[in-house]
């Protein structure tokens, strides 16, 4: 058992032991929470390539923002949809999490968000600069 106690990506508290928690797809040897797990996931599934463990700067009160990535709501023909932006990139990459109603999926990205430390000014920022970059 290690002696890793917080979510290097967030801060939340891990559980014990440590195989009770999601193993990092970046290094394949880091124990991160399971949320951030599946968020690893989902940037996984959709190509988004994920900074080195000593490059993560999104724990929960450290006051730094990531300029890489956020999570937000977007509609498509059939449905809402969280979709993932980068900020130096445009357009998105959208993800399995789909519904008709449009509350629900907005929840999802602000969820998404806040565990990574994203609030909703700095994702506005982030989806503006995506944007720009396609001009």
């Amino acid at each position: 058992m290690s002696d890793q106690v917080l979510c290097p990506r967030c801060g939340d508290e891990l559980q014990t032991p440590d195989v009770r928690n999601a193993l990092s797809r970046v290094d394949n040897a880091t124990y991160i929470c399971d949320d951030c797990g599946i968020g690893e996931a989902l940037f996984d599934a959709h190509g988004v390539k994920l900074p080195p463990v000593n490059e993560w700067l999104m724990p929960k009160g450290s006051g730094i923002e990531s300029d890489r990535w956020c999570a937000f709501a977007t509609f498509d023909e059939q449905s809402w949809l969280v979709a993932l932006v980068e900020e130096r990139e445009p357009g998105y990459f959208a993800t399995s999490i789909r519904s008709e109603d449009q509350a629900y999926v907005e929840r999802r990205a602000d969820w998404l968000n806040e565990r990574h430390g994203i609030d909703k000014h700095a994702a506005l920022l982030i989806v503006g600069s995506s944007m720009a970059a396609s001009e």
